[in-house]
């Protein structure tokens, strides 16, 4: 991109040679393309090795809701990776709650999708919802360095599969600590290239796989048309306005929360006071009277 047009494009100016893929513009330009296809088989083969993807076709990502008013549900990615089988693809930055019921919501519309009419067999091709998160779900345990958790439907005693139609993997970026000269295979490559590709100036000899390098070309800033440009500098001031929004709003809340309990705690102190006097009011009466009846 001419520099002179960068320069002349509204938003604040993004440093950096690297997008930050946690952007949904950058992360849909590098991996949800059809001329990047290469690199989302790379990643969909890194985490789900089982699936030995050869080949994947990008669908369309909208799908209406299930009636008329019910809301519609927009995909990051969503791909066809041969013999019926289909991947959603998402990307989560900030929390939000109930996502794992948000990812069975996805995936209702892709089972329902398959039934046409006057079709009587409930066979159901496979689906894969895949989710890269920036936060941590909750979970009764957690190994140390565990990042991926994956789930199907299964008998809850014996663990017996119940289908192979429906699976749900989490990425949780957030709990991916490694550094760059700690890689020690491609699944990590990608993670720390989704987490931070952003403060890297160059690819260094930890990413050897010809992948890296068509990744590391895609997510140059540089590479970016006009349109791109201006979009990725949208995204980035949206995050930026939430992030900071989020910090306020803690930060309000705190305050509020000490401000309440500051007063809600004077207010104690004042109740434990009344009563306090009214218990040695009664003490002293008593006492009193005793002694009054001892002199008669």
């Amino acid at each position: 991109m001419n520099e002179m047009k960068r320069k002349q494009s509204r938003g604040p100016v993004i440093l950096g040679r690297y997008v930050n893929l946690a952007v949904d513009v950058a992360f849909k330009r590098v991996f949800g393309t059809a001329a990047n296809k290469e690199i989302l088989i790379a990643l969909l083969n890194s985490v789900l090795p089982q699936l030995e993807i050869s080949n994947l076709t990008y669908l369309d990502k909208e799908r209406v809701g299930l009636w008329r008013k019910a809301k519609k549900s927009n995909f990051d990615v969503l791909c066809e990776i041969g013999g019926g089988r289909k991947v959603i693809i998402e990307l989560q930055l900030l929390k939000q709650e109930d996502f794992r019921d948000r990812t069975l919501y996805y995936a209702s519309h892709e089972i329902l999708s398959q039934h046409k009419e006057g079709d009587r067999s409930y066979s159901l091709y496979p689906i894969y919802v895949v989710s890269f998160l920036h936060f941590d779900l909750p979970h009764e345990t957690v190994a140390p360095g565990q990042v991926r958790w994956s789930y199907s439907l299964r008998e809850d005693s014996n663990n017996e599969l119940m289908t192979d139609s429906l699976h749900f993997t989490y990425v949780e970026l957030s709990r991916f600590l490694k550094k760059e000269e700690e890689l020690a295979n491609t699944e990590e490559r990608f993670y720390f290239c989704l987490k931070h590709i952003h403060e890297l100036t160059s690819r260094s000899e930890k990413f050897p796989e010809k992948i890296f390098l068509r990744l590391f070309e895609q997510a140059e800033i540089a590479g970016m048309s006009e349109n791109e440009y201006r979009e990725y500098q949208r995204n980035m001031t949206t995050k930026a306005d939430i992030r900071n929004a989020m910090a306020y709003a803690v930060k309000e809340g705190l305050a509020q929360g000490r401000a309440q309990g500051i007063a809600e705690g004077r207010e104690e102190g004042r109740e434990e006071g009344k009563a306090e006097g009214k218990a040695e009011g009664k003490a002293e009466g008593k006492a009193e009277a005793i002694e009054m009846i001892a002199i008669n």
